[in-house]
């Protein structure tokens, strides 16, 4: 081999390694990006409970541990905090009570109504106060805990509740008002 051939051979290796270094393979590439969790969509449309009149929707955006919700009510006590929350509990169909759920005087209470709805699963705070017309327009990013993961798990068994009217001349905070069971959007 002749001077001019070794040193093209040692200027083609020193480009090779050149040319390797710093690279990386093209998996590395794709296992530090950070996947999107897909956004699922849900709304629940509520009707009246003990006679109230309050009528809405909540619209609610899931994405990984984020949960977006709008809330727009109607019909409610004006100037009065209105509980607003996701009831059920996992692994089990929650559902609005009906009025067979009422007590003797017609009203369906917190507690009557219970064996429908099942305990709060996920509260949406804070709580807001109606305006002077009884309405309410709530919107918030809510981060989820691991735990309000596992109690809101399949959502489309779960119900929105709110809560708040008055109650033989004093307003009630607990009193259902509303209620509506969340359905893919």
């Amino acid at each position: 081999m002749g001077r001019h051939t070794k040193f093209v051979f040692l200027y083609l290796a020193l480009a090779l390694a050149i040319s390797g270094c710093g690279s990386s393979p093209a998996s590395s590439d794709t296992a530090t990006q950070t996947a999107t969790p897909p956004t699922i969509h849900y709304i629940a449309t509520l009707s009246a409970l003990n006679a109230s009149g309050v009528t809405g929707t909540v619209e609610m955006a899931l994405s990984g541990d984020y949960m977006d919700v709008t809330i727009s009510l109607a019909g409610l006590t004006p100037n009065q905090a209105h509980m607003q929350h996701i009831h059920g509990a996992h692994g089990t169909l929650a559902t609005c009570p009906t009025p067979a759920s009422a007590n003797a005087d017609g009203v369906i209470t917190l507690a009557a109504g219970t064996p429908a709805y099942g305990p709060v699963a996920l509260p949406f705070e804070p709580t807001p106060t109606a305006d002077t017309s009884g309405k309410i327009t709530w919107s918030r990013t809510l981060r989820l805990t691991p735990d309000d993961i596992f109690h809101i798990k399949t959502l489309t068994q779960h119900v929105v509740l709110i809560h708040g009217m008055s109650y033989k001349g004093a307003y009630d905070q607990t009193l259902p008002v509303a209620c509506g069971p969340i359905r893919a959007a």
